[in-house]
């Protein structure tokens, strides 16, 4: 992804996640609709686009149970901190999830942020934190071989 693309992805992910809090959250944790069988979608629906349509859905506000902590040292010589960071006990944590397509490639970029316990919103909170990339028919995919360990694989 170009720098321009990442600019305009992270305007578009504050912009939105601004909308979400001026509506007060209302439907922040209500559950999504199931695809069923490209119903939804029409008589003429590929597989490509039912896809698309049950991946853009996953996509939304919800309320979750965040920690941190550290399992393993990641440099030699680090020594790994024991602490366990539980911010759920001083504030509501959310994450916003919403789709960005490219291609035959569709991210669902996920967003942590945090309200206080009065309930405001604090722009330091904010942590674009994963990401899942889903490719449409991909020529490779890779297979877990084990702990840290993946082979890539031609698809047949």
């Amino acid at each position: 992804m170009t720098q321009g693309k990442m600019r305009n992805n992270l305007s578009r992910w504050q912009a939105g996640l601004a909308g979400v809090l001026a509506s007060g959250l209302l439907g922040c944790a209500a559950p999504r609709a199931a695809v069923r069988g490209g119903a939804e979608m029409g008589a003429g629906a590929t597989d490509a686009s039912l896809g698309r349509e049950a991946l853009s859905r996953m996509g939304g506000c919800f309320i979750v149970d965040y920690n941190f902590h550290e399992t393993r040292p990641l440099a030699e010589g680090y020594a790994r901190d024991e602490r366990v960071y539980d911010v759920n006990q001083t504030r509501t944590v959310m994450e916003w999830v919403y789709p960005i397509e490219s291609g035959k490639t569709l991210r669902l970029q996920h967003v942590l942020f945090a309200l206080d316990e009065q309930g405001r919103f604090h722009e330091e909170a904010l942590l674009r934190h994963q990401a899942e990339d889903w490719e449409y028919a991909p020529a490779s995919y890779f297979e877990y071989e084990g702990a840290s360990r993946w082979k890539k694989q031609a698809v047949p």
